[in-house]
C-alpha cells in the first residue's frame, strides 16, 4: 500500500515522499507566458447581500486571507478552512515549481499544470 499513513499523499511515512514535483522545463511551451505556483492565496466570496436586482447579479466580490476573517464577515457558512493553504505544508510541497497560465496572458484558457515523478512504486 503506498499511502500507509491514510493521509493521501501516497506517502508511507519513509523518508522520501512517494512523488515529487520536478521543475518545469524552461524551454517547453515557447512563447507562452507562465507563472509559477504559489504557495499562499486569498480565497473569494460573492457577498449575496449586496446584490442588485439584475439577475445575473451575484454581490460584490469579497477576498480574505483566512478561514476567520472571513467567518467573522459572516461567510463562514459557505467557507471551508480547507479552502486556504497550509503555508507550511504548501512550501514542502515545492509548489512553486507547478506553471500557471492564465487566459488573459495568450488568449487561451487558464490551466495549471504539474510535472510529477514517481519515486517510489
Amino acid at each position: 500500500n503506498d499511502d500507509e499513513d491514510g493521509d493521501g499523499s501516497g506517502d508511507d511515512g519513509g523518508d522520501s515522499a512517494a512523488y515529487e514535483l520536478l521543475d518545469w522545463p524552461k524551454d517547453t511551451l515557447p512563447g507562452f507566458v507562465r507563472r509559477p505556483g504559489v504557495t499562499d492565496w486569498k480565497v473569494a466570496f460573492y457577498d449575496q447581500n449586496n446584490v442588485e436586482e439584475d439577475e445575473e447579479d451575484f454581490g460584490s466580490l469579497s477576498f480574505y486571507d483566512s478561514y476567520e476573517a472571513a467567518k467573522e464577515d459572516g461567510m463562514g457558512e459557505d467557507a471551508e478552512a480547507s479552502f486556504w493553504p497550509d503555508v507550511t505544508v504548501n512550501e514542502g510541497l515545492r509548489l512553486d515549481r507547478c506553471t500557471r497560465l492564465f487566459p488573459q496572458d495568450q488568449d487561451t484558457g487558464g490551466f495549471f499544470i504539474a510535472l510529477i515523478k514517481r519515486n517510489r512504486w
